[in-house]
């Protein structure tokens, strides 16, 4: 059940991060891939449902986010362009990568994470890479929906976990700017 609309927030994510795309395009996109109408919420949060092996809309909803932007660096860049994408769940909350804004990070690296409110405090968590998302520890899962609950922006650091040469790290800004009123819907 949760696969299928996975895969199309995947979908959704890889189309809106291909190049030559205007915002304006990049809109109308993900309101046809969504739900096929328009979306009422402004802001970068939405909501959707997960669907059932019949394509029926279930109860569980989904919050996601796919308008972040950062950087990322590594051994062969510094400070290259990223778009991420986040969702958020009953169960998890997880970040999709996407270097030079459209080459998705995959594999099975885990993550020191940090993060940064826009009062300046901090907290440090862990987060795992499966399936092409990195899943944050229960600590993290707090830390970022309290931030965002909050209306707070913030800053979210991850890096690689590497045995072998330069990790890679990446860093994005997360606005709360419509996510009270697209979770508590």
């Amino acid at each position: 059940m949760k696969t299928v609309l996975q895969v199309l927030v995947m979908l959704l994510m890889i189309s809106l991060t291909s190049c030559g795309t205007t915002n304006n395009n990049m809109e109308s996109k993900k309101e046809k891939i969504e739900s096929g109408k328009s979306q009422e919420s402004k802001g970068t949060w939405k909501k959707d449902f997960y669907v059932d092996e019949f394509g029926d809309k279930t109860s569980q909803a989904l919050v996601y986010n796919t308008s972040i932007v950062g950087k990322f660096s590594n051994s062969a860049t510094t400070n290259s362009k990223c778009t991420f994408g986040m969702s958020i769940d009953d169960e998890n909350i997880t970040l999709m990568i996407f270097e030079y804004g459209n080459l998705q990070v995959k594999g099975e690296e885990k993550y020191t994470c940090r993060l940064r409110a826009d009062n300046g405090s901090e907290e440090s968590f862990n987060g795992e890479m499966q399936s092409g998302r990195v899943f944050f520890d229960n600590w993290g899962r707090l830390s970022i929906l309290n931030c965002l609950k909050a209306n707070k922006k913030f800053k979210l650091y991850l890096e690689e976990r590497s045995k072998y040469g330069t990790p890679s790290t990446y860093l994005c800004e997360i606005e709360a700017d419509n996510f009270n009123d697209v979770y508590w819907k």
